[in-house]
């Protein structure tokens, strides 16, 4: 399910009259505040280096997003959920899902040492190396000076810049002056300007050392699609399908929550990035393997309500369009052929978002795109391959 930059306020709370008896001297009434999520964020896993946890250039739109809805949202503090999907080890997938939260809070916290941390202590599998140090120097502009040494000439050329010897090896030094110039290219506002928050403007305020609060990895366990018994039969001999229709569950997902709320590290149940998968499972619904386990027919959380094994995650993204529940600013869109009626996929798209992002998406299979965005989020959808008519209701595209 292909996915643009998902910025999307969640439904308003009815509010009701609260009820409070009299108290003597001596006691106190306390009013307990529900956790609501008022709005949410998602970064899809093609945001990401393939099965690891650094965050791509392309993830430049998706902050803008973040940041036009942090705005709108002023004082409501925030909370980095990371998911995997559910193939391979569930501690592995715990630990990547970790990673990739961490990660993206580091981003919007400025926080280098956390991601001196993670490119220092490669995970199985997630090892940034020097593949990430060309990413970042090509996406700030420092382009090989030669054929026969681009990397360490692109190194070079950003040492030069910056003050420092330049040998062209990322040492730590080097590294912490390329992180937050990366991050400060990739996450900016609408405007320009360099997007950040503090790490009081988290759930957690920053309190927890190991990010408690603030960011988590949920590993396999609330997929928002699994697949039929059949499917997965299926797919077990292509594996390379297989992984290509899983990206629908590995995300990371960041919630925003009513202003002034604020969670102490011991009460908060999400374990911290570093821990097991025993405290996921203790706010487990009491079917959760059954939930998570592959049945008769696919399932998407969207549409069943019944492929999440947290009960926790669960009530806080419950009506989340960022979990694939359609609501106002959720926008599904097929594109179809004029003449014979049929969906068209894979075709390459331009769609504006009302913020002014503009985001390129191809079709699916069913010629579908999903759009999650603010209310009044779609304001022009664009392609090269023919003229695009959008209909009022934004159901569909049609291609003349």
């Amino acid at each position: 399910m292909p996915i643009g930059p998902t910025a999307c306020d969640h439904p308003g709370l009815e509010s009701f009259p609260v009820h409070i008896a009299t108290a003597t001297k001596t006691e106190k009434n306390v009013l307990k505040m529900e956790l609501v999520p008022v709005a949410c964020w998602r970064l899809d896993d093609v945001r990401f280096q393939f099965g690891g946890s650094f965050v791509l250039p392309e993830t430049a739109a998706d902050f803008t997003e973040l940041a036009g809805l942090s705005s709108r949202h002023a004082g409501a503090p925030l909370s980095v959920f990371g998911h995997a999907d559910p193939v391979g080890d569930e501690y592995y997938n715990k630990t990547l899902s970790a990673r990739r939260a961490e990660a993206v809070y580091a981003i919007l916290t400025r926080d280098t040492a956390r991601w001196e941390s993670i490119y220092s202590n490669a995970g199985s599998g997630d090892n940034w190396g020097e593949e990430c140090i060309r990413i970042m120097l090509t996406a700030l502009g420092y382009e090989p000076g030669t054929d026969w040494a681009p990397y360490t000439e692109a190194v070079k050329q950003f040492q030069r810049a910056n003050g420092l010897s330049d040998d062209g090896a990322p040492g730590a030094q080097t590294r912490a002056k390329l992180f937050p110039a990366y991050m400060d290219a990739i996450c900016r506002r609408a405007d320009g300007q360099p997007f950040f928050l503090t790490k009081q403007q988290f759930l957690g305020q920053g309190a927890d050392a190991a990010g408690k609060g603030d960011f988590q990895g949920c590993s396999e366990f609330n997929p928002v699609m699994v697949f039929s018994s059949a499917e997965l039969s299926a797919l077990s001999a292509d594996p390379e399908k297989r992984n290509a229709e899983n990206s629908v569950n590995r995300r990371v997902v960041v919630l925003l929550f009513r202003p002034g709320t604020t969670v102490p590290a011991s009460r908060w149940p999400c374990g911290t990035a570093a821990e097991s998968t025993t405290p996921c499972r203790k706010r487990f619904w009491s079917d959760a393997a059954n939930r998570v386990a592959n049945q008769s027919a696919r399932r998407e959380f969207g549409k069943t309500y019944d492929t999440f094994g947290c009960r926790f995650y669960q009530r806080l993204v419950g009506d989340s369009p960022c979990e694939g529940v359609a609501k106002p600013g959720y926008f599904r869109l097929q594109i179809i052929d004029d003449e014979t009626g049929e969906p068209l996929p894979e075709i390459e798209l331009r769609v504006t978002l009302s913020s002014g992002v503009v985001q390129e998406m191809v079709s699916d299979a069913a010629g579908k795109i999903y759009i999650a965005s603010a209310p009044a989020g779609v304001c022009a959808v664009t392609s090269d391959f023919a003229e695009v008519t959008v209909e009022d209701t934004y159901d569909y595209i049609s291609l003349g």
